[in-house]
């Protein structure tokens, strides 16, 4: 997927977190799926892509996008477990959530059916309810930022 980002594949960070794979990339930073050696899972690993690190912006969004996500415990968003960001490199540890973009979704699927998308659009929109309910705007809602389960 994102080639430039495999030479982390192995690589230990906190003695605990072995990076497996990548997930995903794009701005500033990569997702890794990462082995938890501690608590004996696989979570994810968001970490600041290393030509941004000097990148005051770049650093201070990606802080604030662990201070935000940390506030949050409902069922539709990413629970955050640990943070690194003191140092080189930042990154946090999150839920690993098993599934596929929704773009991806539609692509594969083509038009999806009415309760399909409602099934869809419920859960994303309660998440949104809990976000909007602690004064934060997500300003990047779009079906690559929307993943969907296995199980729908």
């Amino acid at each position: 997927m994102a080639k430039k980002h495999d030479n982390n594949i192995g690589r230990v960070f906190g003695d605990r977190y072995e990076i497996i794979n990548v997930v995903g990339s794009g701005g500033s930073s990569v997702v890794y799926g990462v082995y938890d050696s501690v608590e004996d899972r696989t979570v994810a690993m968001k970490m600041l892509s290393p030509e941004y690190e000097s990148n005051h912006e770049a650093v201070k969004r990606f802080e604030q996008e662990v201070e935000i996500l940390s506030l949050f415990s409902h069922p539709g968003i990413v629970k955050i477990y640990d943070k690194c960001l003191d140092g080189s490199p930042k990154y946090f540890i999150m839920e690993y959530v098993e599934g596929i973009t929704l773009k991806k979704h539609i692509l594969s699927k083509g038009a999806l059916p009415k309760k399909e998308i409602f099934d869809i659009v419920k859960p994303t929109l309660s998440a949104l309810a809990q976000v909007h309910a602690k004064g934060i705007v997500h300003s990047d809602i779009k079906p690559h930022n929307v993943e969907v389960l296995a199980d729908g």
